[in-house]
């Protein structure tokens, strides 16, 4: 069994949050494996991934909110912050103290970042209400653009490579559309600046959940359930609000490998719907991971014996509402963090104890 975080580091964090933590992320810093966590107090705080620990003093060159952290570059090394005044700031070490250098200004309305290495340039993608915008890390040169058009309003963006092309992923509903109930997520190819196939529909509940991540080397979109399959039969657009007939398909969520083009896996035992979802590397196999109210999901789709089967455990170390979940690989082991509503960071194994072998709560 691999090794665990000390106990007293993962319930223990000092300093901690003193508001609600938005965004965590892995990469590296200082050629250490890391965690970075941010929210509401508008300070980043850096964690040593092997032992739960601080690392180096906390971020504080922020004047608004973080919403959203990326590791940035080949390596993963170069972090990248955006707050909830539009502000995205890359940060570098100067005389062994970091310090936040002006990146981006995109206004109010941050919908993401994402980062990823194509044709060997590292680039950040940068989410507005309008849709994405990609630079250049090293020189934060425009690179490329993806709008998805007037009277949307864009509310998730990510950004991953697909045989060697860029491609992003756009969770946006049409503000005068008849039915304000349903968002449309695109998958687009970036140079081309078109979608690689029709958008699907998505609940409401989901238009701030969706992101792009690699499951055992291929790239995947992670999203809500597509509704319209529940109303092709009676049409759609004269039904009601739709959660009111389908909570419980509204709960789903669905896991698609982006060159298959549609071919979906549905998650049909969570709880409720997910405030994120992200993929950690795991020696077995890749798992995903989910944050459902106070818990995180541990969804592993190879350990059933029937095909489609999925087998789910909780992570139960939090007592507030969690809302990000970060994961990396330290020696062989798969850590992980996730960041609540009371300003904690947890820090926990694949084999912690705490977690709870059940489908439910």
């Amino acid at each position: 069994m691999p090794q665990m975080i000390d106990s007293n580091q993962v319930n223990e964090p000092d300093p901690r949050h003193t508001g609600w933590i938005r965004a965590v992320a892995a990469g590296r810093w200082a050629s250490r494996p890391i965690f970075a966590s941010a929210g509401d107090d508008r300070r980043v705080l850096l964690w040593d991934a092997a032992t739960g620990r601080p690392f180096g003093p906390a971020l504080t060159e922020l004047a608004a909110a973080v919403s959203h952290v990326v590791f940035a570059g080949p390596d993963r090394d170069v972090l990248v912050t955006g707050d909830t005044g539009g502000v995205v700031l890359r940060w570098e070490i100067r005389d062994g103290v970091p310090h936040g250098e002006p990146f981006q200004q995109v206004g109010s309305g941050l919908t993401g970042l994402g980062a990823a290495v194509v044709d060997g340039r590292a680039v950040v993608g940068v989410g507005t209400g309008h849709g994405l915008r990609i630079f250049d890390l090293g020189t934060g040169a425009l690179h490329a653009e993806v709008r998805v058009g007037e009277g949307k309003q864009v509310h998730v963006t990510g950004i991953g490579v697909l045989d060697g092309r860029l491609v992003a992923l756009t969770i946006a509903h049409n503000v005068a559309d008849s039915r304000p109930y349903l968002a449309e997520l695109t998958l687009w190819d970036v140079a081309a600046g078109t979608p690689l196939r029709e958008p699907w529909l998505v609940p409401e509940e989901a238009e701030d959940f969706g992101s792009l991540a690699l499951l055992d080397g291929q790239l995947v979109a992670i999203r809500g359930h597509d509704c319209s399959d529940y109303f092709e039969d009676d049409g759609y657009y004269d039904s009601p609000y739709q959660s009111e007939y389908f909570l419980e398909q509204v709960h789903d969520v669905e896991l698609g490998i982006v060159a298959d083009g549609g071919r979906w896996h549905v998650m049909e035992q969570l709880p409720d719907q997910p405030q994120a979802g992200t993929i950690a590397p795991a020696p077995h196999g890749d798992v995903v991971l989910f944050a459902i109210n106070d818990k995180v999901a541990v969804v592993n789709m190879r350990s059933t014996p029937k095909p489609g089967d999925i087998e789910t455990f909780f992570y139960t170390g939090h007592d507030a509402h969690v809302f990000d979940v970060a994961a990396t690989d330290v020696d062989g082991r798969t850590v992980i963090a996730s960041g609540d509503g009371k300003g904690n960071v947890r820090f926990w194994g694949l084999d912690t104890p705490d977690r709870r072998s059940k489908l439910g709560y």
